[in-house]
């Protein structure tokens, strides 16, 4: 089922992957195009958020800092 390249789970266990979590891991590759807009518009998001008084300034802040430092990862 795919390459070892693009796992998002292996090494160590004395079974192989679940056939569910092998047809996960073999998205990664497709998925990662989408990574920078779910990552900027979450932190988008985490200010609405705040904005409407969900959440508090300094949660906003800490969840869209750690989003888009993610997205720089």
């Amino acid at each position: 089922m795919g390459s070892d390249k693009a796992k998002l789970w292996g090494g160590g266990f004395s079974e192989g992957m679940h056939p569910a979590l092998a047809v996960i891991s073999e998205s990664l590759e497709q998925d990662m195009p989408l990574a920078d807009a779910d990552l900027r518009g979450s932190a988008a998001y985490a200010r609405a958020l705040e904005r409407c008084g969900v959440l508090k300034a300094d949660e906003a802040e800490r969840l869209a800092t750690g989003l888009l430092a993610l997205r720089e990862e």
